[in-house]
């Protein structure tokens, strides 16, 4: 009866011992998750920045082709100035001698 109550108590212990291992364990898994967690949040909140960045720079380059686009046609329109103002001054110009 003796060998049975030491093996009860032997038992008992070893579950004490695996009890306090199994929370020291859930202790440090817990605290990683934390971090984790806040890494993750980190890395959330850089990905939406980027998102958002990600977005004005399309709205700027957008602007760029909208701007370049309208230069080109000042362009052209200002080359046809020069047309129409060389033909006019061609124009008033005396017919070659020959």
């Amino acid at each position: 009866m003796a060998d049975l109550e030491d093996r009860v108590a032997t038992l008992e212990s070893q579950m004490e011992i695996q009890g306090a291992r199994d929370s020291a364990t859930l202790t440090v898994v817990s605290g990683k998750l934390v971090k984790l967690d806040r890494r993750l949040g980190r890395v959330q909140e850089a990905v939406t920045n980027l998102a958002l960045k990600h977005e004005e720079l399309a709205a700027t380059v957008e602007q760029l082709g909208t701007t370049v686009e309208q230069l080109g046609t000042t362009v052209e329109q200002g080359f046809e100035r020069v047309d129409t103002k060389l033909d006019e001054v061609l124009r008033r110009l005396p017919p070659p001698q020959e």
